[in-house]
């Protein structure tokens, strides 16, 4: 049965404010997965092995937070999953932010990826099916489609961010970042850098992973205001303006 124009534009709004906090907790999430190897290799002074395996807390957490959100969507309501692990991965963002901030042993750095990497994972699992569930049938494949497109905007925003902060603060500190493109196109320039160079380094990273951190907690807003859209139940109401907001 349709909806009429009213709920329709309500629908459209919530979609958009869904894909707007996904996108910004992945751009968060990814400006500080993207250049982790870096940090780990040039900033502290790690070896290959490590270096190439340190993506693999975040991976394994994203994976974790993927399957516990699939069995997890029978039993809570999707709304309640999706903002849980919102939190978590901000937390995790957050942590990961303090903890290249102040130098802690790279095995707390990789715990917090993991933790934030369960909460992305939750996120965008559940997120897709909030999605479908807010969206009348005969627009579902418009409406995934949109949704994937803004997650991978997230995930180049992410990307573009953190490279640009991590390349901007090394070059104001010791003005030539040629040794940092060399390691980021492969090159394994690392035994040469100068202590000056790993601390910028170490200090681009913090600030990027920081800002990586803003990024997704402004994306928290948003989900916010999606409550408003739906009512306790979780269904869509077509004048959100006269309905309290959902809690949950």
């Amino acid at each position: 049965m349709g909806r009429g124009p009213t709920a329709s534009s309500t629908i459209g709004r919530s979609g958009l404010l869904l894909r707007s906090s996904v996108a910004a907790l992945l751009a968060g999430s990814i400006s500080a997965s993207s250049y982790l190897p870096l940090y780990v290799r040039a900033g502290r002074g790690a070896g290959p092995g490590l270096t190439a395996w340190s993506l693999v807390f975040f991976v394994m957490g994203w994976t974790s937070g993927a399957n516990l959100s699939s069995r997890l969507l029978d039993r809570m309501d999707h709304r309640a999953i999706v903002t849980r692990g919102f939190l978590v991965s901000i937390f995790g963002i957050t942590s990961i932010a303090v903890l290249t901030g102040v130098n802690a042993p790279l095995p707390a750095i990789f715990a917090a990826f993991f933790v934030a990497g369960i909460g992305a994972g939750g996120v965008t699992n559940a997120s897709l099916t909030l999605l479908r569930e807010l969206t009348d049938d005969h627009e579902v494949g418009r409406a995934v489609s949109a949704h994937q497109f803004m997650r991978n905007q997230g995930f180049t925003i992410g990307a573009a961010l953190g490279g640009t902060v991590l390349l901007f603060v090394v070059g104001n500190a010791v003005g030539d970042v040629e040794i940092v493109r060399d390691l980021l196109g492969g090159g394994d320039a690392a035994a040469a850098l100068s202590p000056d160079v790993a601390a910028a380094v170490r200090r681009g990273y913090a600030t990027a992973t920081a800002i990586g951190a803003v990024v997704a907690t402004v994306g928290f807003l948003p989900l916010l205001a999606l409550r408003r859209h739906l009512d306790a139940d979780g269904r869509m109401i077509e004048d959100p303006a006269t309905v309290p907001a959902a809690v949950g």
